[in-house]
């Protein structure tokens, strides 16, 4: 498939496995099959191609594409609205990795000569 043949979904690259069937419902059989084949030859993923292989299989079957446009492309994700930022404040407390060569030692920060 050349550069200047496009794809019958819209930013077909940047969708997720989750949102490829929803993308892809309002295909035919030959749309799904274009997909599969540039599928195949760039990104290669198998858990894309065993999707679009199974919404062929249903079409083959007698499914019938859903009526209406297609989805936009991706969607962004916006941050979840109670996120807190991390903070001096917020912070755990300090860890210390244990001495080189005695994993099972305690953890405790090292301490310099004793004055005196």
């Amino acid at each position: 498939m050349g550069h200047e043949e496009t794809l019958p979904v819209e930013d077909y690259d940047h969708l997720s496995a989750e949102t490829l069937p929803h993308a892809i419902r309002h295909l035919d059989v030959g749309g799904v099959r274009r997909l599969l084949e540039y599928e195949s030859e760039h990104a290669d993923r198998p858990h894309i191609k065993q999707i679009l292989g199974t919404r062929m299989s249903e079409l083959e079957s007698g499914a019938v594409p859903a009526q209406g446009e297609p989805p936009p492309g991706p969607q962004a994700s916006s941050p979840p609205s109670d996120t807190q930022r991390v903070g001096p404040g917020s912070q755990g407390p300090p860890t210390h990795a244990p001495p080189h060569g005695v994993p099972t030692s305690p953890t405790k920060p090292r301490q310099g000569p004793s004055p005196g």
